[in-house]
C-alpha cells in the first residue's frame, strides 16, 4: 500500500482523532431530531443499547439522558447506594433531567441502630436542586413526622404539582393539612393506605368531610366504598356537582348507592373490583347508571373481579351487555387468560366493547385514591 501523502494525512487526521464525528454530524443532519426520541423511546430500558447509540451520535445525548434519568427512585436501597444517589443530586449533574421522584423512607441500613424515621428526615433535606420534579410519590412507614421533614419538603420540593403518599402515619389531620398547604404548585394529591395512629387503621372520613371544601376538584377516584360512607360521598358529589369530571371508584363493595345526579359534567365513571359470587352481584348497576343525568358522559368502564374460571357464568350476561354507554369492561381472572376471552366475546358480542382480560390479583387497601385540586 502506497505511503499517505503529507496532505492526505492532514485531512484524515480529524476523521483519526474522533472516527465517530462525522458519523454523528451524518445522522444529525439526515435524521430530524423527532426520530431520535422515537428511537430512544423503543430503546430506553435497553442502557447498554443506549449508551453506544449516544457514542454514535452526539446529538441523542440530552434525549437519551432524559429518558434514563427523568423518572428517579431510591426504592429498598441500601444505605451505601442511597448516600450515592445523594452524592450524584449534590454535584448538580442529573439535577435537570429529573421530573419524577419515588423515595421509600425504609433505607437498609445493617449499622445503624437509631430511628428510622429520624434518619429519613434528615435525609429528605439533601435533595436539594430538583426545581423540575413534578411528580413526587412518598412511602413513609413510620409513625412519625418531624419538623425536619416539612422544612425539606417546602424548600425543596415547591415545584411540585402531583404528590402521593403511602403508608403514612398521621397524628391528626393538621399534619396532612401541612403537607397540602406546604406546597403551593400542588394540582393532584393521592393517598395510599393513609393511616390514622389513634384509630391504627386506615381512616378517610378526614378527607371525606375536607373535600367539600375544594369545590373546584375535577377528578376523584375513592376506594374501599363500604354502606356506611355512602352518605358522606353522596354530599361530597353534591357539593362537587357540575364541575366534577372524572369519578373513579376502587374496590367497589356497594350495598347502597351514591347520589350521582347532581354529576351533570361527568366524562368518565369507572368502577374497579367488582366482585360477583352469585348472580345478583350486578343487580345494582341499572339503578347507579339510570342516576347519571350527564350528556358528555364518554367512558363508563366496569372492572369484574372473577377469582375462578367457573364464575363466568355467575354474571347476568344479557343485562351487562345491554348497559348504555358502557365502552370498556375489564376482567381479572385467576388464569385461563385465552379461554376467558373467547368465552367472553361471544357473550358480549352484541355491543362493541374495548375488552382486556388480565390477571386476578389480592385486593389492595386503598384509602382515598386521588382527586385533583
Amino acid at each position: 500500500m502506497p505511503k499517505l501523502t503529507k496532505k492526505i494525512k492532514q485531512r484524515l487526521n480529524p476523521l483519526f482523532a474522533n472516527p465517530l464525528s462525522s458519523l454523528s454530524r451524518d445522522i444529525s443532519a439526515r435524521f430530524p431530531s423527532e426520530l431520535h426520541d422515537y428511537i430512544i423511546d423503543h430503546l430506553y430500558n435497553d442502557r447498554h443499547t443506549l449508551s453506544a447509540c449516544t457514542l454514535v451520535c452526539s446529538t441523542w445525548h440530552a434525549s437519551a439522558t432524559y429518558h434514563l434519568f427523568q423518572n428517579a427512585a431510591a426504592i429498598h436501597v441500601h444505605r451505601m447506594n442511597f448516600l450515592r444517589f445523594c452524592e450524584l443530586l449534590a454535584s448538580q449533574r442529573l439535577n435537570g433531567y429529573i421530573g419524577r421522584l419515588n423515595l421509600e423512607s425504609h433505607i437498609v441500613d445493617d449499622r445503624f441502630d437509631g430511628e428510622d424515621a429520624f434518619q429519613f428526615n434528615v435525609d429528605l433535606q439533601r435533595f436539594t436542586g430538583l426545581q423540575n420534579v413534578k411528580y413526587l410519590r412518598l412511602d413513609y412507614h413510620h409513625e412519625l413526622l418531624l419538623p425536619a421533614f416539612f422544612t425539606a419538603l417546602a424548600q425543596n420540593f415547591s415545584s411540585v404539582t402531583e404528590l402521593e403518599l403511602s403508608s403514612f402515619h398521621f397524628d391528626s389531620f393538621t399534619q396532612l393539612l401541612q403537607i397540602h398547604d406546604t406546597l403551593p404548585m400542588l394540582r393532584r394529591l393521592a393517598l395510599v393506605a393513609l393511616i390514622d395512629v389513634v384509630v391504627n387503621r386506615v381512616n378517610m372520613i378526614h378527607v371525606m368531610r375536607w373535600l367539600p371544601s375544594h369545590p373546584c376538584i375535577r377528578r376523584l377516584a375513592i376506594g374501599q366504598l363500604y354502606g356506611g360512607h355512602i352518605a358522606l360521598v353522596s354530599t361530597v358529589l353534591r357539593t362537587l356537582g357540575p364541575g366534577l369530571e372524572h369519578l373513579i371508584v376502587y374496590d367497589a363493595d356497594i350495598t347502597q348507592l351514591p347520589d350521582l345526579s347532581q354529576t351533570t359534567g361527568l366524562r368518565t365513571l369507572q368502577i374497579t373490583g367488582i366482585l360477583c359470587y352469585r348472580d345478583a352481584d350486578l343487580a345494582w348497576l341499572p339503578a347507579l347508571l339510570s342516576q347519571l343525568n350527564s350528556r358528555v358522559l364518554e367512558r363508563i368502564v366496569l372492572v369484574v373481579e372473577l377469582p375462578s374460571r367457573a364464575d363466568l357464568d355467575l354474571l347476568d350476561w344479557p343485562r351487562l351487555a345491554a348497559l348504555e354507554g358502557v365502552q370498556r369492561v375489564e376482567f381479572s381472572l385467576s388464569g385461563h387468560n385465552k379461554w376467558a376471552t373467547k368465552v367472553i366475546e361471544e357473550r358480549l358480542r352484541t355491543r362493541r366493547y374495548a375488552l382486556r382480560v388480565g390477571s386476578w390479583k389480592q385486593r389492595y387497601q386503598y384509602g382515598l385514591g386521588a382527586f385533583d385540586l
